[in-house]
């Protein structure tokens, strides 16, 4: 597949750039605000990556998201206390 010259975004594919570890084919891109950028294939073609970062910059207002990692469980009974997580010790092997 060659994306060159095709625009995603912000971003217009310049040539092919070297695969990334993951022998993904990535592309070296040009921003309209004058940036370079290499990106994989995947990321324009799913529109995941717009631009160089600068939307980023230009558009601080939208906090991050949540993920279920950063978010604690709450306490059913009350719902302002954080659940105490319990220590629980490995398991160890009897000899």
């Amino acid at each position: 597949m060659d994306l060159t010259n095709q625009t995603f975004g912000q971003l217009t594919v310049q040539r092919r750039a070297t695969r990334d570890a993951h022998r993904n084919q990535r592309w070296l891109c040009v921003c309209t605000c004058g940036n370079t950028s290499t990106v994989p294939t995947t990321r324009l073609t799913s529109g995941r990556t717009q631009s160089c970062g600068c939307l980023r910059k230009k558009n601080p207002g939208r906090p991050p998201q949540n993920t279920p990692q950063d978010t604690p469980k709450q306490d059913p009974l009350n719902p302002t206390k954080p659940t105490k997580r319990k220590f629980t010790p490995p398991k160890t092997r009897r000899l």
